[in-house]
């Protein structure tokens, strides 16, 4: 992993990151894998621990501010554990009350359980939530924290977050599994004077079952980067360095897009999964080197 701020004039830093280990529920992460793969059946022992770590990893780009973003590093993996699932009605009509857009929000991902009717739900009940579900439960209930925020009418932050675990029997690292599973989601939060416009907290989320062989790498990015750079160049960037580890191959992504003069706070997050030292071509080379070379040309014109 590598973090480094781009400094622009004025400009300070408003991107935050963490990494985290947090522990979900087993029913949700086993609901959710065999649903993304229906012929994949994962059953770990439940008094297993481990089988239900699930490695957060966070990007927080933000905007107007610092406030939303170094919030949301602090606390976002806190939510992601310990909010409840049967306070998904209460959450859903605070989230209507933001009024506008939101008056005929009827839960989305969670609309099943959105509705009247879970008067009689008491610690024994089972929720049935899947991880999509649940992802977008703990970005509301983390949108209504940020609310009580002062700053939050005016400052915001980007969140793009991975959910990794294992689903090897017996569980193994997630960075040597065969199989993985991935939920990947990515949303705004903060900017509540815009709520009523639309501007909204609920996530697009993602799950992907995965041999582990087949994968080499999750990486994050706030806009400095993906704002110059396209995916294929991200991995190819990465894959160019996995030999010298994570820290070197998030480096060469962050200098290159400083090279081509990328004008915005700059975060990258590397996360090496089971397929890092496989070979792969590197398709972008040609056009990562015409990128350098024009930039390199533009520059002394500026100079000029």
């Amino acid at each position: 992993m590598f973090r480094r701020s781009s400094n622009y004039g004025e400009r300070y830093q408003e991107d935050a990151h963490a990494i985290a280990a947090i522990k979900l529920n087993p029913s949700i992460l086993r609901r959710t894998a065999e649903r993304v793969e229906k012929g994949h059946h994962w059953d770990p022992a439940a008094d297993d621990d481990f089988a239900f770590n699930v490695l957060f990893a966070g990007i927080y780009d933000g905007h107007g501010g610092n406030t939303v973003s170094h919030y949301l590093q602090e606390h976002l993996h806190e939510v992601f554990e310990t909010v409840d699932p049967k306070g998904v009605p209460s959450i859903v009509q605070t989230i209507k009350g933001y009024g506008g857009y939101f008056r005929r929000f009827r839960g989305g991902a969670l609309e099943p359980w959105a509705q009247n009717g879970w008067d009689h739900v008491d610690e024994h009940t089972e929720m049935n939530l899947t991880l999509e579900a649940y992802a977008t439960l703990a970005f509301l209930q983390a949108d209504i924290n940020i609310a009580q925020l002062p700053e939050s009418s005016e400052c915001g932050a980007t969140a793009s977050v991975a959910l990794i675990h294992s689903l090897d029997m017996p569980e193994s690292p997630f960075y040597s599994a065969e199989w993985l599973s991935i939920t990947v989601a990515h949303c705004g939060l903060g900017d509540i004077q815009y709520r009523q416009f639309g501007v909204t907290p609920e996530p697009e989320v993602h799950t992907r079952v995965v041999r582990g062989d087949t994968v080499s790498s999750m990486v994050l990015v706030s806009d400095g980067i993906s704002g110059i750079l396209s995916d294929d160049e991200i991995s190819d960037l990465v894959r160019s360095k996995s030999r010298q580890g994570p820290a070197a191959c998030a480096k060469e992504v962050l200098e290159f897009a400083e090279e081509l003069g990328t004008d915005d706070n700059c975060t990258v997050v590397v996360i090496p999964l089971p397929g890092w030292s496989t070979n792969v071509k590197d398709f972008t080379k040609e056009l990562r080197e015409y990128r350098r070379s024009g930039a390199a040309m533009s520059g002394r014109q500026r100079r000029m």
